[in-house]
């Protein structure tokens, strides 16, 4: 069954484009003092320069960083643990408490302002997003673009707004009713905008003296942007380029603490395997996240994806239907576990057509 043309399937068994990505990733980094500090140290570090001999980031009279950010890191360490609530963040973006709309003074935008001032477009332009208003969100986003670049954004940042943009210019350009003309120049406008965030995020990897926060994002939004670059490839055919940038992202996500987002990029990637019909390279990926399933805070949301993908590779291989069956009963049984409606269907229909896995694996599959 070719999948490559199915958007309902393919935004519902990928489970990490809203629900994992932004639920794990992106609430983290859109609190507001996560901001302000990266901009703080950014800001300090335009008087620094980089020894690529070393990899160290030091001062113009040649002092070090890297102890005093060890310092600092210890209030910054444990303001980047703090997770918030999507109402809370949405109340924190709505009311603006530090004044977004008014930063501005007489000879233009106040620099201390310009971290709250991003930070709120980049939530009203995913709100406008969310009501299908993408010119709206992207007249947004490029406005925050050349924000961004004035003042110097530090790299996630700037490559938070980069991806929102991308986001408005590829939904935009996907609606109902846009020409094929429009419709090419959306997703190109949308894969520069990502490509750009990655070039702003390039020079800076494993530079020491980053506080480890800044250094952490900067590697979550590498892999974001990657990973969004994969899908945007993947969408349009172009199945080599998806595969590189997914591996780059597993990469990426890979030194994250949580492994959510690396085992969704594995997914992604197995569904580009699935997509060309290369169905032994497509296990050999979801094989990964079965040994990395146990560790995993999303568990069954990432999983129920896994198993599901399994199953139909081997159903398409031919002659394994045990291991197919067994496939989709944990798929089943992680889809129940997680609501994730799509794979309960698919798999529940291949079970009540070919009968149930054996009784090793069927009594917990409706826990």
């Amino acid at each position: 069954m070719d999948l490559t043309h199915d958007p309902k399937r393919v935004s519902s068994l990928l489970v990490s484009r809203e629900s994992i990505r932004e639920r794990v990733f992106r609430e983290r980094l859109l609190v507001h003092h996560r901001a302000r500090s990266h901009f703080r140290f950014w800001n300090e570090s335009k008087t620094k320069t980089l020894d690529t001999n070393t990899n160290t980031i030091s001062d113009i009279n040649g002092n070090n960083f890297e102890e005093k950010n060890k310092r600092r890191e210890i209030g910054e360490e444990r303001a980047g643990d703090i997770y918030i609530s999507k109402k809370n963040m949405n109340k924190m973006v709505n009311t603006a408490p530090i004044g977004a709309e008014t930063a501005t003074t007489k000879k233009g935008v106040d620099p201390k302002q310009v971290p709250v001032i991003v930070m709120y477009s980049v939530g009203k332009a995913e709100e406008a997003i969310r009501e299908r208003e993408y010119a709206k969100a992207k007249k947004m986003m490029e406005s925050t673009d050349a924000l961004c670049s004035r003042y110097g954004a530090p790299p996630p940042v700037h490559g938070l707004a980069l991806r929102i943009l991308a986001d408005a210019c590829e939904q935009g350009a996907r609606s109902e009713g846009t020409s094929e003309e429009e419709k090419i120049k959306g997703i190109n406008e949308a894969k520069k905008c990502l490509r750009k965030g990655l070039s702003l995020c390039e020079p800076h990897f494993g530079a020491k003296g980053l506080p480890p926060t800044l250094e952490r994002d900067l590697n979550g939004r590498a892999g974001d942007l990657h990973a969004a670059l994969g899908e945007l490839h993947r969408n349009e055919g172009e199945f080599i380029e998806a595969l590189q940038n997914f591996r780059e992202a597993v990469k990426k996500f890979g030194k994250l603490e949580s492994k959510d987002l690396c085992a969704a990029s594995v997914n992604r990637m197995a569904y580009t395997f699935i997509n060309m019909k290369q169905w032994d390279d497509a296990l050999k990926e979801l094989k990964y996240n079965e040994e990395l399933g146990p560790i995993l805070d999303s568990r069954s949301e990432i999983l129920s994806t896994t198993y599901n993908f399994k199953g139909e590779c081997l159903v398409n291989i031919g002659g394994k239907d045990d291991e197919a069956k067994k496939a989709y009963t944990e798929a089943l049984k992680h889809a129940l576990a997680c609501g994730h409606e799509s794979v309960r269907e698919q798999a529940s229909a291949y079970l009540d057509t070919h009968g149930g896995a054996g009784e090793d694996v069927a009594p917990d599959a409706y826990i």
